[in-house]
């Protein structure tokens, strides 16, 4: 009997400790299930964008500076006007009395009376050029310099300078304020033998040596003023004196 009941025991034991296992087994298996579904779920993670490249902050776009003005072969004193860059090659080849003086106006009645109705002059007492505006040259009519570039015009007037210089080289030939005196320098001499023989006007406008010179010294060293050809080279003498005393 007792060996009946102790084999009955073994047997139930045994079916119990069966059961545990079966127990364990499927608890174990829900788990890694469960686990395996949670992981399923979960999305990957996504990749890391790839880093932009880094710009410097910029600021507002610059405007291109200006192009500087030449720098102007004479000295401006107070009071005067910039020279045109057209006639800097004038400026550049002549020799001229210091610290001269360029004055535009805009008004007939502003000109020195020397000018009469030239509408440009050269006053030697103050070494001044002066010359009425464009705009206002352009509202007087019949007037001579409307037929020439007002490069042309100051180039003349330059050369009138010059002729003063070359007064103001030689005290002997009296005071320097009158431009009449340069028919006595070396030079006038010289122009005045190279247009012997020339009528007084073979230069328009040309009224005498003293304009004659000036236009014909305009004329070679501003070529852009197309008369050297008809005004300097018509005449062989007169072409000659220009390259001989007025080198480009």
């Amino acid at each position: 009997m007792n060996r009946y009941y102790f084999r009955v025991l073994s047997i139930v034991a045994g079916l119990a400790a069966g059961i545990l296992v079966l127990i364990a087994v499927v608890w174990l298996a829900a788990g890694s299930d469960a686990s395996d579904g949670d992981e399923a779920v979960l999305p990957p993670p996504s990749p890391s964008p790839s880093a932009a490249p880094t710009r410097p902050p910029t600021g507002p776009t610059a405007s291109p500076s200006p192009t500087p003005e030449p720098a102007s072969p004479l000295p401006i004193p107070p009071g005067c006007s910039r020279w045109p860059e057209a006639v800097f090659p004038v400026i550049e080849k002549l020799e001229l009395p210091a610290a001269i003086c360029l004055k535009l106006v805009d008004r007939l009645d502003a000109l020195p009376q020397s000018c009469g109705d030239a509408r440009a002059c050269y006053t030697p007492p103050d070494r001044t050029v002066w010359k009425l505006t464009n705009a206002a040259e352009e509202q007087l009519p019949n007037s001579p310099l409307r037929s020439f570039t007002a490069e042309f015009v100051l180039a003349h007037e330059l050369c009138h300078a010059h002729q003063h210089w070359q007064v103001i080289k030689e005290p002997a030939l009296g005071p320097e304020f009158g431009l009449a005196s340069w028919v006595g320098t070396p030079e006038g001499r010289a122009f005045a033998q190279a247009t012997q023989g020339l009528p007084p006007n073979f230069i328009p406008l040309g009224g005498g040596i003293l304009e004659n010179f000036a236009n014909v010294c305009a004329a070679w060293l501003l070529p852009t003023s197309g008369l050297q050809q008809q005004w300097v080279d018509a005449f062989p003498n007169v072409q000659r004196f220009a390259r001989a005393w007025l080198p480009k």
